[in-house]
């Protein structure tokens, strides 16, 4: 009499598995329906494998503490990119221009798009005055496209971007800053990005400011945040209330406000908390010490009413102003035998697969004036930082790269980190003819997005932007060049004198 191994009780074939590697038990799960339902509903069948260490978790959180469903998905996932990085160098695959036209829409290679958001088939930049969403059904191929004007003159814009928790709606909160006039104009918007209602766009906020230059603006409903040289202004945009923080150095007694006139140094943004009613306050820089750059504080409660029809509203004098000291916490500790200066570059939230929390930071060492922060032809650090934020034990993870001929010189972090996005390292020597440079992109998790990882981009066709034998290279100019990259969809936005392209690896 014939046996079938299907027929075997459940917990049987839970045995069976195990000892198998992760690819093996993925594959059993693709054979029929009953295996992939075992699996699906038993977590032993991964945690057991040979090689389970290939889906951990930062900070050594337990698989088991995963559901047994989201630890197949990190699974399969985890052998597509595991099997996407072998590769690396990955090469261009296909690059395609993507039209940018409409009334009051054209692409200006003087002013490229810039303040990028991606996900998925869905992306948002603002080009010029006009936020753009596109929702593309492959790269440079685009299925739906709305503009709208965000103010009309002369103005300089910091743009911020929440997804809903159904990823069915995307927050906007746009600062337009007049440099001439000194005034802002804060707006909230709420866009829908789901294909049935895309583009549909309901106005929910607006605040006339008389303010300092500001740095960045950062949203969580119902909050924002404007970071500028003298102050930190929060909102309630939902309460129509709000308050002016001036922010006290922990580390000082004296009065040492930690807002300073440079762009890169001093406060730099805001980072509300997802869930919880607290916000990090990041300053960039450090110096490999373990001296704290991240602070947290608790988000206001005793914000005043806005009263927004008033001509006063917009001044600062009318608001109420409070002084903070928030809580230091642990930056990274550097490795015994190092000795460098690096800069920190916040990333922002990352939830991962338990469904906690963490906080991303990238270090790099950078150019300092004129002189690169490594030796050429030695290892140049760069690391990343992972921070469990219910009690900021951390995990710090290095990557050596070897710098060659000129490439340190545009070693500094582009892209669309600031909105939550990937943070971009160039491998870019201006002044050789070859045709193909390099960029390298933290791969946070085997497919998860949030272990520790890099990937390495070719990259051809970029414009070679000559310089002095004493001059530096224009990184603003190249920033520009990398708004964005995603690693989920395999595709690096490239704004070039040419046009503005997708390349898809």
């Amino acid at each position: 009499m014939k046996r079938y191994i299907l027929s075997l009780p459940p917990e049987l074939l839970v045995k069976s598995l195990e000892g198998l590697s992760v690819e093996d038990v993925v594959r059993v799960a693709q054979t029929c329906s009953k295996f992939r339902s075992l699996i699906k509903s038993n977590k032993a069948t991964l945690c057991d494998t040979s090689d389970s260490h290939m889906l951990k978790l930062p900070l050594d959180r337990p698989l088991n503490t995963v559901p047994s469903e989201l630890l197949h998905i990190r699974a399969v996932q985890s052998l597509k990119t595991a099997s996407r990085i072998a590769r690396s160098p990955l090469d261009l695959r296909e690059k395609i221009s993507i039209p940018i036209s409409g009334p009051g829409l054209e692409y200006d290679p003087a002013n490229p798009p810039a303040n990028f958001f991606t996900h998925k088939n869905i992306l948002v930049f603002r080009c010029q005055s006009r936020l753009v969403i596109m929702e593309m059904v492959e790269a440079g191929v685009i299925d739906k496209i709305v503009h709208f004007q965000l103010e009309i003159g002369e103005y300089r814009y910091h743009i911020g971007y929440q997804l809903s928790e159904d990823e069915s709606t995307l927050h906007v909160v746009s600062l337009a800053y007049h440099p001439k006039q000194k005034v802002s104009s804060l707006q909230v918007r709420e866009i829908c990005i789901s294909h049935r209602a895309f583009g549909e766009t309901t106005f929910l906020f607006r605040l006339d400011l008389v303010a300092a230059e500001p740095k960045s603006v950062s949203i969580r409903d119902p909050y924002a945040a404007i970071v500028t040289r003298v102050n930190c202004i929060i909102v309630d945009w939902r309460r129509e209330m709000g308050i002016i923080l001036v922010v006290k150095d922990p580390a000082r007694i004296e009065r040492h406000t930690m807002h300073t006139k440079y762009s890169n140094r001093g406060i730099e943004m805001v980072h509300f908390h997802p869930t919880q009613s607290s916000m990090i306050l990041s300053s960039a820089c450090s110096d490999g010490e373990g001296e704290a750059k991240f602070y947290t504080a608790f988000i206001p409660t005793d914000m005043s009413p806005l009263d927004r029809g008033s001509e006063s509203s917009s001044e600062e004098s009318s608001w109420v102003t409070r002084k903070i000291r928030p809580r230091a916490v642990p930056c990274y500790t550097a490795r015994p035998d190092d000795d460098f200066h690096c800069e920190l570059v916040p990333i922002g939230f990352r939830r991962l697969p338990d469904s906690t929390w963490v906080f991303q930071a990238v270090g790099y060492t950078p150019s300092t004036n004129g002189h690169p922060g490594h030796v050429i032809g030695e290892p140049s650090p760069v690391f990343q930082v992972v921070y469990d934020v219910s009690d900021w034990t951390y995990q710090t993870d290095f990557l050596d790269i070897t710098l060659t001929g000129k490439e340190g010189d545009l070693f500094f972090p582009m892209g669309n980190y600031r909105g939550g996005g990937q943070v971009i390292f160039p491998l870019v020597d201006v002044t050789t003819r070859d045709d193909n440079s390099y960029i390298i992109v933290p791969e946070f998790g085997n497919g998860s997005r949030h272990d520790v990882g890099w990937v390495k981009l070719k990259v051809s066709d970029l414009p070679k932007k000559h310089r002095s034998k004493d001059k530096m290279p224009d990184v603003k100019y190249w920033k520009a060049i990398f708004p964005a990259v995603d690693l989920a969809t395999r595709r690096l936005y490239l704004c070039l004198p040419k046009g503005f392209f997708v390349a898809e690896y």
